[in-house]
Parts: C-alpha cells; structure tokens; sequence
C-alpha cells in the first residue's frame, strides 16, 4: 500500500488542455472517488496515474517515488476498467493468475493466491469456465480479482460497474465496500454516478473541465457544497436553485427574481451578509416539509408532476408569482420529496414548510458558496 500524490498536473492533446494543475493527496489505504460529468478529464487524470498517459507538466508520486518516466508495469498498480478485459481463451483461474505467470511466479503461488482470491469473491465454483460462460456480474468480479492477486500498492478503477443493470450494480457496490475494508489497499475510482461516490468513498473528488472543484468527505461536500455546479451535481434529485435577494428591508424573506418570496423563518446564521446582493438559494428537496395547513413562514405551490417510487414520493411544483400569470417564460420550479404517498393531483395545491437551517446561499455573479456561519 502507499499514498498517491498529484502536484500540479496539466495534461495536454495539441493546443486542448485536459487537466489544469491538479493538486490532489490520497492517504494510504483511502478510498477516493473521483467525479465529475463526461468530459471532465477523471479518466485521463487515472490513466496519467497510470502510466498510459504522459503530462507536461506537474508531479506523479506512489509513496515517496515520483513516478513520471516509470511505465506502467513498474508503478505496482492494477488498473480495472470499464470494460472486462478478460482473455475469451483463458479460463477464470488462467485470467486471474496471467499477470504472475508473466512474472513468472512459482506456479504453485499463483493456483495458491487465485483461490484464495476466488474464495474472497465468490469465484471458487465457476475457476474453470471460460468468460463467455459468465454473466456480467461474474465477469466484473473475475476483472477485479485479476488485480487483487497482483497485491499491488494502488488500485486503480475506471466506471468498473457502469455495463451492470441497476440491481447488480448495487450489490458490486457492497461488495467493494466490503472487499476495501479488508484489503486496506489505496483506492481511485472513476465514476460519472455520484451515488457511487458518496456511498463507497472516504474523499470525493469532484471535478469539472479539467479543474477541482472540491475535495472532502461525501457528508461534507454534501452539507456545504463549494458552488453552484457541486451542490447541483451531488445530491439525487438535484438541488432546488432560485435567483433572487434579501433586501434589508425585509431581512426575513428571499425575494426572487420573478417576485415570489421564501420566507427564510428561523434562519438565525449571519444574515448581514447576504443583505442586498444577487444570489442564488439552494433548498435541497428533502429540506422541504408538507404540512397540512398554511404555515406564518410557509409557501403554497401548485403541483405539476408527481412520481410515486415507493418508500417515496418526488413531486414537481410552480412556486406562486404575485399580480401575474404563470406561463413557461417565467415559472420557477421547486421540486421535494416527501414520505407521503397520497400528495394529490396536478393543478392541485401543497402546503411546505422549509427548514431554514439547511438553507444554502450563493454569489449570482461568481456561483461560489457564502460562508454564513462567520
């Protein structure tokens, strides 16, 4: 195991710049999820780790060796990516133990540490099939015992379960959990899911057009997101955004910038500083209570769509705007959740309460997160 660090690194194709001086540390045996949309250069900063892709500039570092103009086969890292990889001639004990012959290891050492690989991933039963014998789920796992019996010093994995159906995905994801908690080994993982990131990492990078946008634990980039694209990104449904003011005339209300107004209750943080500038409200749909009456510092919308998933209902709803029609120009949506599944029809009308506590504010010009608690 070793720690990984990144100083500085800027990645190039031409005159495109892909990474833009990434500066990230990963303890030793830390898991560390990094996301971001499609695009955002995640994969081409694990492949650099790697050793696949070359930088111009910057430092690559596994443990206290800069490791810049070692290949790849000399770094001790296992990299499993999106897609299996397996040998379609190889059977699942031959794939898992390839790297080591390769090496050539004592044959006795490789059949010794493939099944005690297979028996950790549940592999013992099917080590003679071949890959095209196996489901997905199988396969994936055969991808990743491949790089355990390698015991190498970083694992490196690239969107290793987005090819899996949704039920099979979340179990691989437990079992990942699981399968870092015994090993210790230091972990990157690329994702586009950002479920996956919060439930199996212990840092989250989230990244956007090359760039870092924040770092920290899932519950910390969840709670106080660093702008408008990582609190909108984190966080399934997406955060609520309104552009709109707090006069200092009327310090308790959120006025928006169609007129409607969130009544910011008993919201008891540094309010000072947001008096009197553009900025954007961030209510996570959760924050957002039905109540069965109108409340002093409750709202009343009118719902649009609802969607019944079960333990849960997500509903779609227009705030109201004062001395003005609704049309598609100028509504502003406000979208919550709510244990309630008998919440109405459309057109029809809901009372909320917003838990000013968990309120977010943003600047409208820079979309960077205002610190309240000074």
């Amino acid at each position: 195991m070793a720690k990984v660090t990144l100083k500085n690194i800027v990645k190039r194709y031409g005159q495109l710049e892909i990474l833009k001086d990434i500066c990230i540390e990963i303890a030793d045996g830390e898991f560390v999820a990094l996301v971001g949309p499609s695009g955002c250069g995640k994969s081409t900063l694990l492949r650099t780790i790697a050793g696949l892709e070359s930088i111009q500039s910057g430092d690559v570092k596994i443990g206290e060796q800069i490791v810049n103009n070692i290949e790849p086969k000399h770094r001790d890292i296992a990299m499993v990516f999106q897609s299996y990889a397996l040998y379609p001639q190889m059977t699942v004990a031959e794939n898992m133990g390839f790297a080591l012959k390769l090496k050539k290891v004592d044959k006795r050492i490789i059949q010794s540490k493939v099944e005690q690989v297979a028996q950790m991933l549940d592999l013992s039963a099917i080590l003679a099939r071949y890959p095209r014998q196996l489901s997905g789920g199988q396969r994936q796992r055969v991808a990743m015992g491949r790089a355990i019996v390698r015991d190498p010093q970083v694992f490196l994995f690239d969107e290793p379960l987005s090819n899996l159906d949704a039920k099979l995905r979340g179990r691989m994801r437990l079992e990942l959990k699981q399968l870092h908690q015994t090993l210790k080994t230091t972990t990157l993982y690329v994702t586009h899911d950002q479920i996956e990131a919060m439930t199996l990492a212990d840092k989250v990078v989230v990244l956007r057009d090359g760039k870092v946008e924040q770092i920290g634990t899932p519950l910390h980039i969840y709670d106080t997101p660093a702008n408008v694209f990582v609190a909108g990104f984190i966080g399934s449904p997406s955060m609520n955004f309104l552009k709109g003011k707090i006069s200092s005339q009327h310090p308790h209300d959120f006025i928006t910038i169609q007129g409607s107004q969130i009544s910011l209750g008993n919201f008891n943080k540094n309010i000072k500083i947001l008096l009197d500038r553009d900025l954007i409200l961030g209510i996570r749909p959760e924050d957002i209570a039905l109540v069965t009456l109108p409340q002093q510092h409750g709202i009343t919308v009118t719902i649009q769509v609802t969607e019944q998933m079960g333990a849960e209902t997500h509903v779609l709803t227009f705030l109201p705007l004062p001395h003005q029609s609704q049309t598609k120009h100028n509504v502003e949506e406000l979208f919550i959740i709510s244990k309630n599944r008998d919440i109405g029809q459309t057109g029809e009308q809901l009372h909320l309460s917003i838990n000013a506590e968990k309120l977010h504010f943003f600047d409208a010009l820079t979309e960077q997160r205002i610190n309240t608690q000074q």
